[in-house]
């Protein structure tokens, strides 16, 4: 018996829309592997997991914005004396210096072997109950000792690094998207240290680490080199995907250029930048759709955002609209209704939603970075710098231009189809784990 656990999400990390539509596409592909396994004599068997005890999660399969759907709910809360004992020992870990910690780690390892034998058997009927109970915290290393030397089991996927233990007996996986806040901590939306930690934890937790791209492969390898053997590059699927559009009519000289941007309002995704590239067009109404979350609504970066856009409407006559977030349906909607995407992102770890409009066979104008030639269709792609408003614009009128034409630069469907199945990601997945 095959057995794939995946770790849900919480319910507060359900803004990382791009990892969360990550995790559907695996589940998905998973699914139609259990239904129609390959070698019918081996099984596959899928479970949902949460990340925390007692917690709510996010099922991948109910989008948490479309009416009528929320958090699954665990069945069993943790108990009060759990939290007693958490209480006592988080504000304890953050007073106990790294080396002193390791220091009681090794004490934990000189107990009688008695000792030692009953707190591993403890620990793997309940693994949680350390990693919940110690406040995620460098102590509750401990299930790591005691699972130390385990065989070859059940394996547990996680779809971004987590501070989740993996007891005795099972294998744990973790999908490496991005390394963003180690060079540039300041874009990123999570606390850098918090980042940090649970990154360093996985690390070490994980049997493999599953990065998405050969850019973020290589520098996983050169931050951490003694993880390189457990490097695997699996390039993941698009599971919100919309129809393939028609070849639409030409753009008339006198229509507006519709445009969508999926991307949060944070620093890194560079809509400032955007809005400076579409204030030095002045060759007609640019339309544009922003369809992403506030990142940090404390920084007031999102209202500075609003704020220029609107000054541009005013002097250029140009509509730009921000939707917030918003379900898959309405995502393809608006890619649907646009005549381009644009998203110049200053640096990114993935290409989902380029990915979803090349799917659709949408134009894209996109940063020029290495991770978006690696992933797209690079020959079928309008590149510029995400830094310089000039080259930024000169992309949008090439784009315009094209348009009136009728010969934009349309991925080829062929080259994107292996993002479009759910089940290769599966596949590639469960070859990964079963190479080890």
């Amino acid at each position: 018996m095959n057995e794939i656990r995946l770790l849900a999400f919480e319910l507060e990390n359900g803004s990382r829309r791009g990892i969360f539509q990550v995790l559907k596409a695996l589940m998905l592909g998973l699914e139609a592997e259990a239904a129609n396994p390959p070698a019918p004599d081996q099984p596959l068997r899928l479970s949902l997991m949460p990340p925390v005890p007692g917690r709510p999660f996010l099922d991948p399969l109910r989008d948490p914005l479309v009416v009528g759907t929320g958090p699954t709910a665990v069945s069993k809360p943790p108990k009060p004396l759990v939290r007693r004992v958490k209480a006592v020992l988080l504000p304890l870990d953050r007073l106990v210096p790294l080396p002193l910690s390791r220091g009681l780690l090794a004490l934990a390892l000189a107990l009688p072997s008695g000792c030692w034998r009953w707190l591993a058997r403890l620990l793997a009927r309940r693994p949680s109950l350390a990693y919940w109970a110690l406040g995620n915290s460098v102590l509750a290393s401990l299930p790591v000792v005691a699972s130390a030397g385990r065989r070859p089991g059940r394996w547990t996927v996680a779809l971004s690094p987590s501070l989740y233990v993996p007891p005795a007996g099972e294998r744990l996986a973790t999908v490496i998207h991005d390394l963003i806040p180690l060079d540039y901590p300041r874009h990123h939306g999570e606390e850098p240290d918090e980042w940090q930690r649970r990154l360093d934890h996985c690390l070490d937790c994980s049997d493999l680490l599953l990065a998405v791209s050969e850019g973020t492969a290589d520098r996983l390898r050169r931050y951490r080199p003694r993880c390189s053997p457990r490097v695997r590059v699996v390039r993941p699927s698009v599971s919100e995907q919309g129809v393939p559009r028609p070849q639409d009519p030409p753009l008339g000289p006198t229509d507006p250029l519709r445009l969508c941007c999926i991307g949060s309002l944070e620093p890194r995704k560079n809509l400032h930048g955007l809005l400076e590239g579409l204030a030095l067009v002045r060759r007609g109404v640019i339309e544009l759709d922003v369809a992403g979350a506030e990142a940090d609504e404390a920084s007031g970066y999102a209202d500075q955002i609003r704020a220029r856009a609107a000054e541009i409407g005013r002097q250029q006559g140009h509509r730009l609209r921000f939707h917030g977030r918003v379900s898959a349906e309405t995502k393809q909607a608006l890619l649907a209704d646009a005549h381009g995407l644009v998203y110049v992102p200053l640096m990114e770890g993935g290409a989902l939603p380029i990915l979803e409009a090349q799917l659709q066979g949408l134009p894209t104008l996109v940063s020029d970075l290495a991770v978006f030639r690696e992933l797209v269709a690079a020959d079928r792609a309008y590149f510029c710098p995400p830094d310089d408003p000039l080259e930024m614009a000169a992309a949008v009128e090439q784009l315009w231009d094209d348009l009136l034409q009728a010969a934009p630069r349309r991925p080829d469907a062929e080259a994107l189809a292996p993002y479009a199945s759910p089940r290769r990601y599966a596949r590639a997945v469960l070859a990964a784990l079963a190479r080890g």
